[in-house]
């Protein structure tokens, strides 16, 4: 099973992260990143799905 819910915590700015978005409600780029893969996972479970797909709504948007 993937952990993304306590990676994302990790980089939205958990306490003692050196890594910390200017907005402490968004994802970091590599919890993003997890939470890509593990929806294009088919052996992902439901909850798995859903905390990534909420951890990708908090994505800053990309940049053109």
């Amino acid at each position: 099973m993937h952990d993304i819910t306590s990676r994302a915590a990790t980089q939205s700015g958990a306490k003692g992260n050196a890594i910390t978005p200017k907005n402490p409600r968004q994802t970091g780029k590599e919890a993003a990143s997890t939470a890509a893969k593990v929806l294009a996972d088919p052996k992902s479970t439901k909850a798995e799905k859903s905390a990534a797909a909420s951890a990708l709504s908090q994505t800053p948007a990309k940049k053109k």
